[in-house]
């Protein structure tokens, strides 16, 4: 038998199906596909938050028909409050961080899920009753992560306003994800993007001796072109200057061959910046720009525009890690280039930093676990749009100065080889010119260093 689900199912300690796993350890072998997005997937299954605003929403709701309800969740209101008072502005955020879980907050919580589920046992309507029963859930989803919480997990608020935010945060989820494994007999993860294999296996809840297997790519290597412009800083502080650049490398690169290319960047604004200055200088370039918040049916008709049929070229702006970065099938002619721009560090945050510092307390890249490998994640699934099929021929261009460490070379995949200098217009038509007309070569590959 078989059984297709999303993991939640078998990992959520809220939502995992009891009907197969209460009696322990079953004869089940889990096959997890797309195993790179249960690293955060993991630490949110794992963690839990609440809302100084949803407290009061909640007092307000009931407060008319169950007062001593209503007073129970104003303890917990006030608990809160103690908690935003303890938060320290460090530049733009107001934040507290305690590595240990909020004891005090629990009985207050404990008494909330008594007091209410008296009154919802009774299962009488109520303008109430879908506001109640949400909020007795996330209190119980609550404690039911304060049971995990140890030394892989820290406490932390962050206060906005009057807002109060309150976060169990799982910053490693590898023991937990080791104990759900255990409901089963075997487990196997995979992807193409598990890279580095040693880092996923630790973060992931693998052991030492758990076997690891990397495979080439069943694609004719000669079919992708890759490309490396690392003479463009991309970082923070250097992106206003580099606008023009970008826009005319990736000129260069549609260029070359008529056909539909997908152009990924860091941020909206970086993509609307850079896209401007595109158009402006190509207009008879067809562009297509994704838009925050898109719905289903206009991620449809911005796809659909990418036709095998197009006798023009078009350009398509996306953001690296959205709904155009993963999980698109555009085969063959329907998408004949990438450019990446950006390394694809996730956006820096106290999350993300807490991660940086957990790991560097034990003597590992806090840097590299929290921000360089789930970037490279990023790069490696928006490369991976181009070759779909063994007979899809397609060139992807990496754009940025870091591209060219050693720290990002080694996450290369082994098919990404050689890699072709784009540092010039020039070199991007010679390079691209030899691919697109089936012309071979062979390439020096230097050796760069950290």
């Amino acid at each position: 038998d078989a059984i297709i689900c999303d993991y939640n199912y078998v990992f959520d300690p809220r939502a995992f199906l009891k009907r197969f796993f209460a009696e322990g350890r079953g004869n089940y072998s889990f096959l997890i596909d797309e195993a790179h997005n249960l690293v955060d997937r993991a630490r949110e299954m794992f963690s839990a938050d609440l809302h100084k605003s949803e407290v009061m929403a909640v007092k307000r709701a009931v407060n008319k028909d169950h007062p001593k309800l209503a007073k129970q969740i104003q303890k917990i209101n006030r608990h809160l409050l103690e908690i935003g008072k303890r938060c320290e502005k460090k530049g733009e955020e107001e934040f507290w961080v305690d590595p240990e879980l909020p004891r005090t907050l629990l009985p207050l919580l404990e008494k909330f899920l008594d007091d209410a589920e008296a009154i919802l046992v009774r299962n009488i309507p109520a303008p109430y009753w879908d506001q109640l029963i949400d909020f007795y859930f996330q209190v119980f989803g609550f404690m039911r992560i304060a049971e995990l919480f140890d030394e892989h997990y820290t406490t932390y608020a962050e206060k906005t306003g009057k807002e109060v935010y309150l976060r169990l945060f799982c910053i490693d989820p590898s023991k937990n994800v080791r104990e759900a494994l255990k409901r089963g007999s075997s487990a196997i993860f995979f992807s193409a993007t598990l890279t580095p294999l040693e880092y996923f296996r630790e973060i992931l809840g693998g052991e030492d001796d758990d076997p690891l297997m990397s495979l080439d790519s069943p694609f004719p290597h000669e079919n992708l072109r890759l490309l490396l412009a690392d003479h463009i800083a991309t970082t923070y502080r250097k992106r206003d200057a580099t606008y023009g650049d970008v826009a005319e490398s990736i000129a260069g690169a549609v260029g070359q061959r008529d056909g539909n290319y997908l152009v990924y960047f860091p941020s909206y604004r970086y993509m609307q910046e850079v896209s401007e200055r595109f158009i402006a200088a190509h207009p008879e370039v067809e562009v297509l720009v994704q838009a925050s918040g898109m719905s289903e049916r206009a991620r449809e008709e911005f796809l659909a525009v990418f036709d095998a049929e197009n006798r023009e070229t078009t350009v398509g702006f996306a953001v690296m890690g959205g709904i155009f970065g993963e999980g698109i099938d555009l085969v063959g002619e329907r998408l004949v280039g990438a450019i990446i721009v950006g390394v694809g560090l996730p956006q820096i945050c106290l999350e993300r930093n807490l991660i940086r510092s957990y790991f560097d307390a034990q003597e590992i890249s806090g840097f590299e676990y929290a921000y360089t490998f789930p970037g490279m994640n990023r790069v490696l699934q928006a490369a991976g749009r181009v070759i779909r099929t063994d007979e899809d021929r397609g060139m992807v261009m990496l754009v940025d100065e870091r591209f060219g460490q050693g720290r990002y070379r080694r996450i290369f995949p082994p098919f990404w080889y050689p890699v072709h200098q784009a540092r010039t217009p020039e070199q991007i038509e010679a390079s691209l010119g030899m691919f697109w007309s089936g012309v071979s070569e062979t390439r020096y590959e230097p050796v760069y260093e950290d």
